[in-house]
């Protein structure tokens, strides 16, 4: 991953922000991922940490249609686990993908999905 922002950082033309702790870097991505409106869906990003010994990261994407349905799915992983000879970079015009994996068969990520629907109420 490290070589990924490497490459992604040479070719920007903004200066990078740089932090002196993990909590600083995570504060930062927090502030960061809040989320877009796309035609008539909404979507919410949450990035956190769940606890800094050992890291835990949590990440939420939220959407809710023109109807007014939502779905949420959440991740959780330790980002410790991670396999570095499974980093794979690849690149499309301007998105940088980076695939990771864990050694072993052990779930690198709880995947958490919860459906919602919108209730009317009448009076």
């Amino acid at each position: 991953m490290v070589e990924a922002f490497k490459s992604a950082i040479s070719s920007s033309a903004v200066q990078p922000s740089t932090w002196k702790n993990t909590g600083e870097s995570i504060k930062f991505l927090t502030n960061a991922f809040v989320g877009e409106t796309i035609g008539t869906d909404v979507y919410k990003l949450n990035f956190s940490s769940v606890s800094n010994e050992p890291l835990n990261i949590k990440y939420v994407v939220g959407k809710t249609d023109a109807k007014g349905i939502s779905d949420e799915i959440s991740y959780e992983f330790y980002p410790y686990l991670l396999d570095p000879a499974s980093v794979k970079i690849s690149a499309s015009g301007k998105y940088l993908s980076v695939e990771a994996s864990v050694k072993g068969k052990d779930s690198f990520v709880k995947v958490l999905r919860k459906e919602c629907s919108k209730h009317l109420m009448m009076a």
